[in-house]
């Protein structure tokens, strides 16, 4: 029987949007007394003006005031997802009032529910939810955020079509969702997926072994934990002997993970799940603490918060303070203008030349300054709508490895004048940098971006679900593997004290003990907390192998696993160098516990392609340039 959770304790702190929807109906009540005042006066010109304002801020307090518990407990129940607990997140989903499944919460409900199905194996149903959030009429003020919804909606619909032998539907989805360019990384990677699950459910074998040399290597790093077991076990599927491709894998009675993911893989791509490797995944545990966020390491963390922000808030101060007096001069002077005088005593009897009627010269003016107004604001909005698609399109040329480009793109972002947009430049750009293991660079991204996003209310309560937080993810991860331990568990406790209902929490906890016990050489602490793993944990390829790894070397592998591991790390130089940059000294620990390679046929020429190279890498010449990895 599923659970049936009570309203989470953190949904107690009201969302920011709350108090920004309060701030709205009290403008809304302002600009009523002033309609209401403008009828008294018989400016009707005015009152309409107003009136008009005051419904418009009246109706989007409303909706914000529906919005913040349903965002909260979405949240909530895509981090339940995360950790294993699936049937606690569906329980939190009901508990969502139908009065605020609208917009992009609905899409977002409907995307999550589609993400829960797949992963039970339940295509039907994922392709049911994933058209629901596909279909929906998009509203107007989040049409954009809704458009990136579409297309992750249409790249698992892709997978949930491949998996049940619909090749046309998933060719279909897949090719919109590739031309869409909203499509993220990640619904890229589930593209090349869902064309490789068509391909072996087609038993197109070489087909197969084509297309995931070309795409496979790119797929892993945004895939779930999950999705990479299938897609390895498609790839040893690929590479396997033509009569090995047949032979079937008996269902196993899920009494570990490793028999669930089995499993799973058999019902999406049933040839694939005779190759699935080992799997090292358990149900989530509360991992040790590091260092302790002491009151010093406390301190210094809000120091550098205070110190980043306050030239950002001067500025936005000044710009919404110079808006505001702007809006009020207008209105005085559309009052004023429109205010009862002696005009009439002063009119001539016989007028000179014909005129401009005076009643039709009241409404045109306040309809022509009302209409510049709503254009102004179409233009703004257009333009960071433009700017927002150019950093999506900055972390496609990085996930396509031209990374030169994508750093030059999103630097010149990251100076835009609307800080919304810019605090994401600024957590894009600090996820490109700690791909590089570049850590003072990522730690000052992450200052900047945080600044920007808090820089007022209003921004800070556009930012607080996502962007913040992962921010400060970033930051604490990248002062985890620096050595400041106190710091970034310092980050990890304001992460649950100021965004209590952050959708990736369970990964933010995961990712920075990971890297700060690895960092430390704490192997037995790194490696019980890389049991803790579950499949649907969104990590990056990084964090994944650092796991691997440490699990490798702290708990030993079978032979497969330990190829495949040793594999990966040997055919992508950026991931190497992160591993190194993160635990000097594990990558040399893991060849100690695994011993001399023994070549095999489908391996031995690479391994004299890959020696040669690490000598010349020794004598420090340049490395090699990355390709599509193989095991």
């Amino acid at each position: 029987m599923s659970p049936t959770p009570t309203k989470p304790a953190a949904l107690a702190t009201a969302h920011p949007v709350a108090r920004l929807a309060r701030r709205q109906a009290i403008i809304a009540a302002v600009l009523f007394l002033c309609a209401a005042f403008a009828i008294s006066s018989a400016a009707w010109p005015f009152a309409v003006i107003t009136g008009l304002l005051s419904g418009f801020f009246a109706w989007v307090a409303r909706l914000n005031f529906r919005s913040g518990d349903a965002v909260q407990l979405n949240n909530t129940a895509f981090d339940c997802v995360t950790r294993g607990r699936v049937d606690e997140a569906e329980a939190l989903l009901a508990q969502i009032p139908a009065t605020a499944q609208r917009g992009s919460t609905a899409r977002a409900m409907a995307l999550q529910r589609a993400m829960i199905a797949l992963h039970r194996g339940e295509a039907v149903d994922a392709i049911a939810h994933a058209t629901r959030a596909i279909e929906r009429p998009k509203f107007f003020f989040t049409r954009d955020y809704e458009e990136t919804q579409v297309a992750a909606a249409l790249a698992l619909r892709a997978v949930a079509q491949a998996s049940l032998g619909n090749a046309d539907g998933a060719r279909a989805d897949a090719a919109r969702a590739e031309a869409d360019d909203a499509t993220s990384p990640t619904g890229l990677a589930r593209v090349a997926l869902a064309r490789a699950i068509v391909l072996a459910r087609s038993n197109e074998i070489d087909a197969l072994g084509a297309h995931l040399g070309r795409a496979a290597g790119r797929a892993l790093e945004w895939l779930t934990p999950r999705e990479r077991a299938l897609l390895r076990a498609l790839r040893r599927m690929a590479r396997a002997r033509p009569k090995s491709v047949y032979r079937e894998s008996a269902r196993r009675d899920e009494t570990t993970e490793e028999d669930r993911v089995v499993n799973w893989i058999a019902k999406l791509a049933p040839g694939a799940a005779a190759f699935a490797g080992e799997a090292r995944h358990v149900e989530a545990t509360d991992a040790p603490p590091l260092a302790g966020a002491t009151a010093e390491a406390m301190q210094s963390v809000e120091r550098s918060r205070a110190q980043n922000k306050k030239s950002s808030t001067k500025s936005m101060r000044a710009r919404v303070l110079a808006l505001w007096v702007l809006l009020v001069i207008m209105f005085l002077a559309i009052w004023q203008f429109l205010s009862p005088s002696d005009r009439d005593a002063r009119v001539p009897e016989v007028p000179v030349a014909p005129t401009i009627p005076y009643e039709m010269f009241t409404w045109t003016v306040p309809a022509f300054l009302l209409l510049l107004l709503v254009g102004i604001i179409a233009i703004q909005s257009r333009a960071a709508r433009r700017t927002a698609r150019r950093v999506l399109r900055a972390q496609r040329a990085a996930a396509s490895n031209d990374d030169a480009r994508a750093m030059t793109e999103i630097e010149s972002i990251t100076k835009t004048r609307f800080p919304v947009v810019a605090a994401g430049a600024h957590l894009a750009l600090a996820q490109l940098l700690e791909r590089k293991a570049s850590w003072p660079a990522v730690i000052a991204a992450c200052d900047a971006g945080i600044a920007r996003a808090t820089s007022t209310p209003t921004v800070r309560a556009m930012c607080v679900d996502l962007t913040i937080p992962q921010l400060v993810e970033t930051r604490a991860i990248a002062l985890g593997a620096t050595g400041r331990y106190a710091e970034a568990d310092a980050e990890l406790a304001l992460l649950s004290r100021d965004f209590p209902t952050f959708a990736y929490a369970a990964r933010a906890k995961f990712r920075v003990r990971m890297v700060a016990t690895a960092h430390a050489g704490d192997l037995a602490a790194a490696t019980e907390i890389a049991r803790s793993r579950t499949l649907d944990l969104p990590l990056t390829l990084r964090d994944d192998i650092l796991a691997d790894v440490a699990l490798a070397v702290g708990g030993g592998t079978s032979e497969e696993e330990g190829e495949r591991i040793e594999a990966e790390l040997r055919d992508d130089a950026e991931l190497r160098a992160w591993i190194d940059a993160v635990a000097p000294g594990l990558r040399a620990r893991l060849r100690g516990v695994r011993g001399p390679r023994v070549p095999n046929e489908a391996t031995s020429a690479e391994q004299a392609h890959d020696e040669a190279a690490a000598e010349l890498e020794a004598e420090g010449s340049p490395a090699r340039p990355k390709r599509a990895t193989v095991s």
